[in-house]
This record gives C-alpha cells, structure tokens and sequence, in this order.
C-alpha cells in the first residue's frame, strides 16, 4: 500500500522481480495475500470504510477481477490475514474496528463468518 490507499503488487519471473503494477483497487486500508497451491495466490483488500474485496492470480499470469466479499453482519473490518493449512484450503481472519478477530473459511463455498473467542 501506497501512502494514499493505492495497492501495488510485483511478480517474480525469470528469476528476477518485474515492476510494480497498480493493483486495481484504491482507498485500501489493509491488504492480505496467501497461496492455496503451487502457482495460485489469493489477495484480499480491507478498503478505508471496512468493505472487503478479493481477487486471485489466474492460470495465466493475470489476476481476476476484484470481487465484493460480505463481511460479518454489523461490522467493519480494519485488516485482514490470508492462509491455507493444506493445498486448496481457504483461511481468512480479519479484525473488526473494536478489535474483535472473526475468521471463515472455504469449503465447497465460503462459510459464514465466525467470531474467535
């Protein structure tokens, strides 16, 4: 992230680090990246006023299109972590604005959001 909220990601290739590119999305508040195979990495974005995006490296090279997330009900989010405890498993844990952390997972679907106690 830039000074601005701007979202910048680089690639390695050919065993060296290409450029900086813009990342599509402005006004971030909190960025969070993890991979759930070879190949594949997952990027989610926490926007200044708690909306969440996400988006993925296609097969490609590219990257998707940012897509909406929903959040958990009543709450705005101020950042977000990505990991994957085995190949093609989704983890994401973020923190609501009065600190609480809440996590969900994928399984066949995006499972409800969760408080962790």
């Amino acid at each position: 992230l830039d000074d601005v909220g701007r979202c910048w990601t680089r690639a390695w290739e050919d065993g060296r680090w290409g450029p900086w590119a813009h990342a599509g999305i402005n006004d971030a508040a909190a960025v969070g990246a993890s991979s759930v195979g070879l190949g594949h990495l997952e990027m989610w974005v926490v926007q200044a006023q708690g909306e969440l995006w996400h988006r993925w490296r296609t097969q490609d090279g590219g990257w998707s299109s940012w897509e909406t997330m929903d959040r958990p009900a009543g709450n705005r989010l101020v950042s977000i972590a990505g990991g994957s405890p085995s190949q093609w498993i989704y983890q994401i844990l973020a923190m609501n604005s009065d600190g609480h952390p809440w996590h969900r997972h994928w399984a066949e679907g995006w499972q409800p959001w969760r408080m962790v106690l």
